[in-house]
């Protein structure tokens, strides 16, 4: 199990990932209240530039197909690692910046990115 811990603006964001299983949270003070990927909100336009064949699509199908999508890719990576380099490389992209590392449960390792 990693954690890792995105800033964007003043605004924390948490990632869990176990296996090929993500959980994704908002930080509110310390509090994390983790949802799986069916409970997040992806923005339309987001898909449409990483799935330009989906843009055509009402939103709910748009966004079904490039959850689907996406946990295929996950599921294709070898390891827990390789799905945290990932993640870290695509959210640098979007403006997220990697702040905390944890493996394991244990003491997170600060990052200066």
């Amino acid at each position: 199990m990693i954690d890792l811990i995105f800033q964007k603006g003043i605004k924390l964001s948490a990632i869990r990932i176990n296996g090929s299983d993500l959980l994704f949270a908002e930080m509110k003070g310390m509090a994390r209240y983790y949802t799986n990927l069916e409970g997040l909100k992806l923005d339309p336009n987001g898909i449409a530039k990483h799935y330009p064949d989906l843009a055509d699509l009402p939103y709910p199908i748009m966004q079904k197909r490039a959850l689907e999508r996406f946990r295929k890719k996950i599921k294709e990576m070898k390891n827990e690692d390789e799905v945290k380099d990932y993640l870290i490389s695509d959210l640098a992209e979007h403006g997220y910046k990697i702040r905390k590392i944890m493996k394991q449960g244990f003491r997170g390792i600060n990052v200066n990115g």
